[in-house]
Formats: C-alpha cells, sequence, structure tokens
C-alpha cells in the first residue's frame, strides 16, 4: 500500500503545483484538488491527471519542472481511479433526489461486492486495495430486509436475482406479511375519508 500512499502524495503536490503557478490554463482539462471531506475527489484528483499526463508532462519539460512528475506511474494512477470510479458511480446513483433509492441499495451492495473480488491480473497493490474495499464493504454497507423488500416492490428488479432462491422466498413471504399486516390500517384510512367526504356533502346540503 506504499506505493500507492506514494502516488497520492506525489498526485497532491503536482495539482498543488500547476494551480499555483497557472499553468492549468494551458491543459486540456482541470486538475482537480482532493478535498479532504469528499472521498471521491482523490479518483476525480488521480483520473484528471492519468488523461493528460502527456500534456503536463510536456507543460512542465517547457518550464523545466519535469522533475514534478518523477515517482508518479500514470498506468497505477489510472488503475486506481478506474477501480475507484464504481464507487463514485454508486454514491451519486444512491444519493439521488428525484427518482426512489432505496430499491437501488441491494444491487449496488452486489455489484460492489463482485467489484471487489480479486482479479488473477492484478498487481499487488490492487490485491491489497480490493481486499480492503471488501472488508470495508462488509462492515459498513449492511443490507436489511427493508433493502430486499424495495427491491422486490420494485417492477425493475422483483426478480431478485442478486439473492439466492431461499433469500427470495423469504423476502417475499416477508413482503406479503407486511401487506397484509398494513390493509386494516388502509382500510380504516380510507373509511375516515370517505366518511368526512359524506359528513361535508350533508353539511352543504343542510
Amino acid at each position: 500500500m506504499g506505493e500507492v500512499t506514494g502516488q497520492i502524495t506525489q498526485s497532491k503536490h503536482l495539482v498543488t503545483y500547476l494551480k499555483k503557478s497557472g499553468s492549468t490554463l494551458n491543459l486540456p482539462y482541470a486538475v482537480i484538488q482532493e478535498c479532504e471531506t469528499r472521498w471521491n475527489s482523490k479518483a476525480a484528483m488521480l483520473s484528471s491527471i492519468a488523461k493528460q499526463h502527456r500534456e503536463i508532462r510536456e507543460l512542465l519539460k517547457e518550464k523545466g519542472q519535469e522533475h514534478r512528475m518523477e515517482g508518479i506511474q500514470v498506468e497505477v494512477l489510472t488503475t486506481i481511479s478506474e477501480f475507484l470510479s464504481l464507487f463514485r458511480d454508486a454514491s451519486e446513483d444512491m444519493e439521488g433526489d428525484r427518482y426512489p433509492t432505496l430499491n437501488t441499495v441491494l444491487l449496488w451492495r452486489h455489484r460492489l461486492g463482485a467489484h471487489c473480488e480479486p482479479r488473477f491480473q492484478d498487481p499487488d497493490y490492487m490485491r491489497h486495495i480490493r481486499s480492503r474495499a471488501s472488508e470495508l464493504l462488509n462492515e459498513k454497507f449492511i443490507i436489511t430486509s427493508t433493502h430486499k423488500i424495495a427491491t422486490f416492490l420494485s417492477p425493475r428488479f422483483k426478480s431478485l436475482k442478486v439473492l439466492s432462491h431461499e433469500e427470495n422466498i423469504a423476502v417475499q413471504m416477508e413482503a406479503r406479511a407486511l401487506t397484509t399486516a398494513l390493509i386494516p390500517t388502509l382500510q380504516a384510512q380510507s373509511e375516515e375519508v370517505i366518511q368526512g367526504k359524506t359528513e361535508a356533502i350533508t353539511s352543504n346540503h343542510i
């Protein structure tokens, strides 16, 4: 992990220099400074360097500052930023405020879990990253029956293919039980509404 930490530190220093020197004006894309309070800014920073590393290196060479790219391995930056990009997508999707999000939580948890599984071609640093990310998912990203039922009730996802057959059956049974328990409450509310309308009509005719 020391290799990754070093890449991130070097990238921070590089972005700081580019911004303070005004060099960003001569680049095709903006370089992103990491914000300590926003985890996804780290991925954005690494990506902003990787996708224009040739232009950055040429710019530094013209200024006699090429040494500022020393130690930065573009392949490492690209690999890490691509890995983190799915977490960014998940975060943005589940933070949406114009559509239901509860029904997507289970699917994202399943997808992120698969994303963290080791790959045969992974270098050592990516094995460590995937392993640590998997540990954090298991610790922090807890799926409850509420998430499963929300997915089941969504027409798009009700087949629940991410669950085992046994889990699927259990969720269906729990959803039916909750629906049955709600029926008396819904009936009472409906009767109150009807009674209120009836009384209003009656009072208008008196």
